[in-house]
């Protein structure tokens, strides 16, 4: 397995891939991922005087002839109807899109370099891990990835298991970063979610953080989710396609290397 970790939006981005055809083809996609996080940055970041963002904010109206702009600001508030208003880009006021454009740059890049290099064939499998939200795929026949989801009640170990062929997985919490997510019920302390899209995955990772826990059930079917919430007592919750299921994998004893955990392929870190 090749692994290089880039450092971008104030984030580690982490590149997996397992068994390139020559190492050019490797540092060839580290390069261009890079690039497009770089890129990503430049245009979406409302921290930045400079990107499309930050225009917008000044009245600036040239920004909508971005095509991309564009798609991520319909994704927004798509994204804020379907959830209710609990994934709102305009939280503070303004538009700020930041809960969804690390997802939509970090697909981007899976799309445009590495899905490339897997139907070819000069990669076996690759996987994202951006600051807490994994994209992977996995060649027919393989093991796949397994992500190991964080207590939020001990960072050092490890709750759950998730096992992922191909797809995303996004974890929102308040055990790293505090009460990041504007909401009024302080219900779940942490929400995992799989999903085809990592966009996805990361909109309803916030939307169920926030949500009131009575609601959860209801909008995890209204929309056929895959979640693993924990709540402020230390339950667990795992719903499958939108229906309750007994529970996901656990850690076991013997399979762990080292104490805090699970040893997963990859870990899945709390933002």
């Amino acid at each position: 397995m090749n692994i290089t970790t880039l450092n971008v939006m104030n984030l580690p981005f982490t590149i997996m891939i397992d068994d390139p055809t020559d190492a050019h083809v490797y540092l060839g996609a580290v390069e261009d991922i890079h690039r497009i996080l770089v890129e990503g940055d430049r245009l979406f970041s409302p921290f930045r005087s400079d990107s499309l963002v930050s225009r917008l904010h000044r009245g600036d109206a040239s920004v909508w002839c971005n095509e991309e702009f564009s798609e991520v600001y319909m994704r927004a508030l798509l994204a804020r109807r379907e959830t209710d208003g609990l994934f709102d880009p305009y939280f503070r006021g303004i538009y700020d899109p930041t809960g969804l454009t690390k997802g939509w740059i970090v697909e981007h890049a899976f799309r445009e370099v590495l899905r490339p290099l897997l139907s070819s064939g000069e990669i076996a499998d690759a996987a994202i891990n951006a600051g807490g939200d994994v994209i992977v795929s996995a060649r027919d026949g393989a093991s796949g990835w397994t992500i190991g989801i964080e207590n939020p009640f001990d960072t050092n170990a490890y709750t759950a298991a998730m096992k992922l062929d191909g797809g995303a997985m996004a974890t929102s919490g308040t055990s790293k970063r505090g009460e990041h997510v504007m909401r009024q019920h302080t219900d779940i302390v942490q929400a995992s979610v799989i999903a085809d899209s990592l966009v996805d995955a990361d909109v309803w990772a916030t939307a169920l953080l926030a949500a009131r826990l009575s609601d959860v059930a209801g909008l995890i079917k209204s929309y056929s989710l895959t979640a693993f919430l924990v709540t402020g007592n230390s339950r667990q919750l795992f719903y499958s396609q939108g229906s309750p299921a007994a529970t996901c994998s656990r850690p076991r004893r013997s399979e762990r290397s080292d104490p805090s955990g699970i040893p997963p392929t990859m870990k899945e870190n709390v933002k």
